[in-house]
């Protein structure tokens, strides 16, 4: 009952599946397409499809780190990513966090 709770009144949802990469998500009713998606073991992601009953997410991180069941939030923020001259011959992830060292 608590857990309906969260998934029906707030940005939160229940991993239900892990597919290459792509993660379908039970809840997250109040997500907006294209919002950054905070998972547990600090992965983040990005809704992209959005079902009556589920959202679909692409990670940008270690699909390891989660598993089915574990708890997705909704950040409010739709991805992203800064530019700026200090980028200029830096290498950085999808995310524009340089990877380069």
């Amino acid at each position: 009952m608590f857990i309906e709770y969260l998934i029906d009144s707030k940005k939160i949802g229940i991993i239900k599946s892990i597919i290459d990469g792509v993660v379908v998500i039970e809840g997250l009713s109040k997500i907006k397409a294209g919002e950054m998606l905070q998972f547990e073991n600090d992965i983040q992601g990005m809704a992209l499809n959005l079902n009556r009953e589920t959202v679909s997410a692409v990670l940008f991180g270690d699909e390891t780190k989660i598993k089915p069941g574990q708890h997705v939030e909704g950040t409010g923020n739709i991805i992203s990513v800064p530019v700026g001259l200090g980028l200029i011959g830096r290498t950085v992830n999808a995310l524009g966090q340089p990877v380069d060292g």
